[in-house]
């Protein structure tokens, strides 16, 4: 079977099943124990486009902890005849039993200016009673959307979500949806502050601490997210969120130190990562660590 490159991949909650997200849109389902292949989730062609070649910028990809709904976002930019990059950005959520989707965006953003409004993160805040679900998207501009989704709205036409909490710059999201990691201020070159926030209430959920430079975002990847400060007369100051549980951890000065991917361990005692083509680090430090909750 050939269903062209393969984007991301993610477990069922259950462990059961393999889902992997390929350029075309779709969802290609494979058992976990047998490695046999079970079914497609097709994506509706209304939202994807009849070309979906280009540069991949960033895709989220992830089921709900009931395993009921699965949700995909890929930004991705290709050249345009008139010489401008073209994104194109969108977001899809499936009901996994009965196979339908709900297009919650899709953005075509033709001016490279724009490329702030173009989604970083997507997750799936689902709830615990009954089907329904609530789809969070935050932008590269710090911006946070909401659309809210049932089964009943499963027809394939994409729905406009809400902005909420515009008053707050939302730099990240946890994985449940329930709490976004928040600039508490206008970041400077100078200082940049973190705090964590409630999504449904914007009341904040930690105290926020200041670092030195100004946030980078570098990775959006696995459990967790990691940000940096940029000083260039010093060593980069750098912060790691897991998006699982919270914690917000506070990384010493490290200078060579250019990570594609990162994790820790949950009491910060050890963290790792790779560099583009290169090896895996491993340290050892009792990080500093403010937790999801106030206590």
């Amino acid at each position: 079977m050939e269903f062209g490159k393969a984007l991301s991949a993610t477990w069922s909650p259950d462990s059961r099943r393999i889902y992997v997200l390929f350029t075309s849109g779709d969802v290609h389902v494979w058992d976990a124990r047998e490695l046999k292949y079970l079914r497609a989730l097709l994506a509706p062609r209304s939202a994807i486009p009849n070309d979906p070649s280009g540069n991949v910028v960033t895709t989220s990809f992830a089921t709900c902890r009931q395993g009921r709904h699965l949700l995909s976002h890929v930004t991705f930019y290709r050249d345009i005849p008139d010489g401008t990059l073209g994104y194109l950005d969108y977001v899809l959520v499936w009901d996994i039993t009965s196979g339908g989707c709900h297009v919650v965006r899709r953005v075509n953003l033709r001016d490279p200016h724009h490329h702030g409004r173009s989604t970083r993160q997507a997750v799936l805040r689902c709830s615990e009673g009954d089907d329904s679900f609530d789809v969070l998207s935050n932008t590269e501009d710090e911006a946070l959307f909401l659309d809210s989704g049932s089964d009943g709205e499963a027809s394939g036409v994409a729905t406009t979500p809400v902005r909420i909490l515009e008053e707050l710059r939302i730099a990240a999201l946890s994985s449940d949806g329930r709490r976004a990691l928040c600039l508490e201020k206008p970041p400077s070159y100078i200082t940049h502050s973190f705090c964590v926030v409630d999504t449904s209430t914007g009341q904040p959920l930690s105290e926020a601490r200041e670092r030195t430079g100004r946030h980078i975002i570098y990775c959006v990847q696995g459990r967790g997210l990691l940000l940096g400060g940029h000083d260039a007369s010093k060593p980069p100051h750098r912060s790691y969120w897991n998006t699982e549980d919270g914690t917000l951890f506070f990384l010493p000065p490290i200078q060579k130190m250019d990570p594609f991917t990162f994790a820790a361990t949950s009491d910060g005692s050890v963290f790792g990562w790779t560099a583009y083509g290169g090896p895996v680090v491993f340290e050892r430090a009792a990080l500093e660590r403010i937790p999801a909750e106030k206590d």
